[in-house]
């Protein structure tokens, strides 16, 4: 279900960070899928990723449903130090020369300039962006997002732009978690509308020539798909009254709140109406006639019940799972 919400929303492609528990199961449960190739994958490398998933690794990157930009080149994100980037890029791209794939395309999240350079990564962007320890608005929120464009603008980066849908850890303040700590400072939940809004023009801000300098890969991480507890989602969920008490039909079927999903949704409507040459443009000619990519950052998902029920990721996933989603306008085959 999870996969037609993606799917129906516009999503292109689930970024997944790499497990090897339970967490690790909405990337397996992905690649079951019948909508696999309709709803694409990448791979997020973390810290303490190496030697033990280069075999898995290899299998994914020869996929059809693994998610190419540039030409076929595979779509790489690395959260983690910049040494290990480093050594973890160079062993991709040989990887993927031994395995006859075009070179891979390494995005460095939450790294510094410098850091991108010395890993010789492709370009800079971030898992999520921080409210920086301070009570703030969800509108200040997008624009520590645009700062941090504008910053790697200055740096002559490539970079792939991050949305938003929130950042508040107060959930975890109140039941802490043992792998990070909680604040109650945070960022205001993020309305609907404001979710719309901002995916939007950050999709319109891609188009102009100066920025499409920038971001030549063409594609936008969302973050997240079900990034509950830390305040940024966009898969649906229950929903509540003004207490949060979980609300039914006349049926006694449980309400679901697709508000989130559907802001994504229209947000990609409107920028798919107002730029059309977009949806049928293969080539990256000029910054009003290209095609934006849009992905879900997922940090995993211990779901328990089969991904495909009639038919859960980045793609838009949701149970017990982090996901940043990305879209992406479709070009030709893979890209």
């Amino acid at each position: 279900r999870e996969m037609e919400y993606a799917i129906e929303a516009g999503i292109d492609y689930f970024a997944y960070c790499w497990y090897d528990d339970a967490l690790g199961n909405a990337l397996k449960l992905h690649q079951t899928s019948k909508y696999k190739n309709d709803v694409k994958l990448c791979i997020i490398v973390q810290g303490s990723d190496g030697a033990d998933i280069h075999n898995d690794v290899a299998k994914l990157l020869k996929e059809d449903y693994y998610m190419t930009v540039l030409g076929g080149r595979p779509l790489m994100y690395y959260f983690a130090g910049d040494e290990f980037a480093k050594d973890q890029i160079k062993y991709y791209r040989g990887l993927c020369k031994k395995l006859g794939l075009p070179e891979p395309y390494a995005v460095m999240l939450n790294s510094k300039a410098g850091e991108v350079y010395g890993a010789v990564g492709d370009a800079i962007g971030n898992y999520a962006i921080s409210n920086d320890g301070k009570n703030i608005t969800y509108k200040q929120l997008t624009e520590n997002a645009t700062s941090k464009w504008s910053s790697y603008k200055r740096s002559r980066l490539q970079f792939v732009p991050t949305v938003t849908t929130g950042y508040h850890l107060l959930p975890r303040y109140i039941n802490p978690v043992s792998w990070m700590e909680g604040s109650d400072k945070v960022a205001d939940y993020a309305t609907s509308a404001e979710i719309e809004e901002h995916l939007f023009s950050v999709l319109d801000m891609m188009q102009s020539e100066e920025n499409a300098r920038y971001t030549k890969a063409n594609t936008v991480l969302i973050y997240a798909w079900n990034e509950h507890d830390e305040g940024g989602w966009i898969c649906p969920t229950v929903m509540v009254d003004k207490n949060g008490n979980q609300l039914y039909d006349e049926n006694g079927e449980k309400l679901i709140d697709t508000s989130r999903i559907t802001a994504v949704k229209n947000a990609i409507n409107a920028y798919r109406n107002k730029y059309p040459k977009a949806e049928n443009n293969n080539e990256q000619t000029n910054a009003t006639e290209k095609p934006n990519i849009l992905g879900i950052l997922s940090d995993g998902g211990d779901s328990k019940g089969i991904f495909v029920i009639i038919g859960a990721g980045v793609a838009v996933l949701a149970v017990g799972a982090t996901v940043t989603v990305i879209l992406i306008k479709k070009a030709k085959k893979k890209d």
